[in-house]
């Protein structure tokens, strides 16, 4: 029950922030209405070390119907600086597309976020070099998407005042996906 706006910001906290373990360090190298470079390292439970990525999230939003698309995956090349005790994460590619959908009605009102509902699409191929097998990490991942969508009920369910609603003011990784959003609609 959000726009495609709000969704993109939350698959951005939650995406980035939770994936794989503890967020930390997490750097913007750059930022565009329509790409948006960072590294973080994601701290695993023992026995694992730490994951460090490097990461481009190309932004679109398809003309005529408001969906937005991010595309991510590692910067090719890229290595975490020396001295680190970090074992490099490969993303292959992380797709969403997050479209509108016809508003839901409740009691023959509108609901959610001003009755505004959003359709998420989700594709995803990473290698976070973890000695388990597939059955197991398979698994954890879905079980992580889950609670992922409960948090991301949650957050939009409070969107006035809320904190969501404070960071696409504040925060320049939202103010991207906001002004690409923006140039799509002609705004």
């Amino acid at each position: 029950a959000a726009p495609p706006l709000h969704l993109a910001c939350l698959v951005r906290d939650f995406d980035v922030g939770s994936l794989a373990g503890q967020l930390q360090d997490f750097r913007v190298l750059a930022a565009s209405p329509s790409l948006l470079q960072a590294e973080y390292v994601s701290v695993l439970p023992w026995p694992f070390e730490p994951r460090w990525l490097s990461v481009t999230m190309r932004i679109g939003v398809v003309r005529g119907t408001g969906a937005v698309v991010l595309l991510g995956e590692s910067v090719r090349g890229a290595a975490p600086p020396p001295g680190r005790a970090v074992t490099p994460g490969t993303v292959h590619y992380s797709y969403y597309h997050i479209a509108p959908a016809a508003p839901a009605r409740a009691n023959g009102r509108a609901s959610g976020a001003g009755g505004v509902r959003s359709v998420m699409r989700r594709a995803i191929n990473i290698d976070m070099r973890i000695p388990l097998p597939a059955f197991v990490v398979r698994k954890s991942l879905a079980s992580h998407y889950a609670a992922d969508m409960a948090a991301v009920e949650r957050e939009v369910a409070g969107w006035e005042g809320g904190a969501l609603q404070r960071r696409l003011r504040e925060g320049e990784c939202y103010r991207v996906l906001e002004r690409a959003v923006e140039a799509a609609a002609g705004r």
